[in-house]
């Protein structure tokens, strides 16, 4: 009779749990590898998803964003569109500029022969204006702008002049040293002292004038012209002293407002090409009297003659459009030409001492 036993218990066989157990394994490694086949899958929809659009993750643990395809794809079928948009307004805005621009320059050009004009007699002319100081500003540097916005708004016929002396030159240090009968006896005769320039001390002090102009910036105040004597110390400090607005308003060297003239070689000027070299920047076409210095000669200015002088050259601005001017110059002609228009004292400034006054057309 067939017996009713399983086959593996006839033979007296143990139960084969390990092939049962490694057929279980071999089906959770099929189940594994099939999960993680999906897994792998699902994620690398899912990075292709992100991929597409949002934020990734790199191996180097930093995150990267990545565009839309779709948003790439309309920002570049709208770019000529945006791009010639921007063109419109860029060029428009350019236009405007240029136009601008141009009109400056007329009103310059216009100007300029308007003081050309006014200049054309000599530097001995009485003035065609007469104009009276109304006040030297004394207080603090930086309190200057509101006073002299009070000054100008009082009167119709005002302007704003602040004067600076050159820092010390050459020739300064030598006169002090010989003294003043030997410097006027033969000394300032020699060709050594032509034109003479800043000494390194002089340039330093420049640093002082500066620091003025530029807290007069600061509270408010505003220039529209720089004037210089065509003797190289006082455009040097000039350059220096008056930096912060330097290169952003015009410049002219003006032959009658140089210092007092005559036999000292310091007070000789280079001809116009030769200063034209040392400062390209400034204007030397206007309103000097020749390429050669006419003015230099075997007699020296006198003290009324200067004083008359700087009247005229005061005359001259009141006709000029600038409401505030900065002049580079010398320390004569600042105290005899202020005193010549009304100050009560003469006052000799110092090295690059900056000297502001109100000054008015008398009617």
């Amino acid at each position: 009779a067939a017996s009713a036993e399983p086959r593996w218990a006839r033979g007296g066989r143990s139960r084969p749990c390990k092939r049962i157990s490694s057929n279980r394994s071999s089906n959770n490694r099929s189940t594994s590898t099939s999960t993680s086949t999906n897994t792998n899958t699902s994620s690398s929809t899912s990075n292709r998803r992100r991929r597409s659009s949002g934020t990734i993750r790199r191996k180097d643990g930093r995150h990267r964003l990545i565009c839309d395809t779709a948003m790439v794809a309309d920002a570049n079928a709208g770019a000529p569109l945006l791009g010639a948009a921007l063109f419109g307004v860029a060029g428009a805005v350019a236009l405007l500029k240029g136009q601008r621009a141009a009109q400056v320059r007329a009103q310059r050009r216009e100007a300029e022969a308007a003081l050309v004009a006014a200049l054309q007699r000599g530097p001995d002319a009485e003035p065609a204006t007469e104009v009276r100081l109304v006040e030297r500003l004394d207080c603090p540097v930086d309190q200057w702008p509101a006073r002299a916005r009070e000054l100008l708004a009082a009167g119709p016929r005002r302007k704003l002049v602040l004067l600076a002396r050159h820092g010390m030159g050459l020739h300064n240090v030598v006169e002090k040293a010989v003294g003043d009968d030997q410097w006027n006896g033969s000394e300032s005769h020699k060709e050594l002292y032509l034109d003479a320039p800043l000494i390194e001390r002089g340039v330093s002090q420049c640093e002082h004038l500066r620091r003025q102009v530029d807290a007069i910036l600061k509270a408010g105040g505003e220039f529209d012209a720089i004037l210089v004597s065509p003797l190289r110390r006082a455009i040097q400090t000039a350059k220096a002293g008056f930096a912060p607005v330097w290169d952003k308003l015009p410049k002219y060297a003006v032959e009658s407002c140089r210092e007092r003239f005559g036999n000292c070689m310091s007070e000789k000027r280079r001809s116009t090409s030769e200063i034209r070299e040392f400062f390209p920047e400034v204007n030397f076409d206007l309103f000097m009297d020749g390429e050669e210095d006419t003015w230099h000669g075997p007699t020296r200015e006198t003290h009324p003659e200067l004083a008359r002088r700087g009247k005229r050259f005061f005359s001259w601005l009141m006709r000029s459009p600038w409401q505030s001017i900065l002049v580079g110059n010398h320390s004569a002609f600042i105290a005899h030409s202020i005193r010549a228009i009304g100050a009560p004292n003469l006052d000799i400034p110092e090295n690059c001492e900056l000297v502001a006054i109100v000054i008015e057309e008398v009617q």
